[in-house]
């Protein structure tokens, strides 16, 4: 995944780009947890108490971005530049933490994914 993130990215990558980057590394983290047999761990809901799996793990655009300074991929300031300038694109476009529109249920509506 590090060294895709490492061909693809380039300064001034455009939005819609990193998007789909991060769709492209998210696919792969599930073929990876799909093929080593990794479950997600057992929790507790905080709302209703039922026991069961957690939900997978998913990339988001900004851990996408993060990880581009933590493993030398981009300077730390291009990186820190680029997570700030994804937040605002993200709140003016009404986008989710992975790039897609945000949904419009009510939050207790969605809070037990589980139900």
């Amino acid at each position: 995944m590090i060294e895709r993130l490492r061909m693809a990215w380039q300064a001034g990558l455009p939005f819609e780009a990193m998007v789909a980057l991060r769709d492209e590394l998210d696919t792969m983290l599930q073929r990876i947890r799909f093929d080593g047999n990794i479950t997600s761990p057992v929790v507790r809901c905080p709302e209703c108490r039922h026991r069961g799996p957690g939900p997978a793990p998913h990339l988001s655009v900004r851990a996408m971005i993060l990880s581009l300074a933590r493993f030398g991929i981009a300077p730390a300031e291009e990186a820190h530049a680029a997570e700030k300038a994804w937040a605002v694109h993200r709140r003016l476009q009404g986008l989710d933490v992975y790039g897609k529109p945000a949904s419009t249920q009510p939050v207790a509506a969605r809070r037990c994914a589980h139900v």
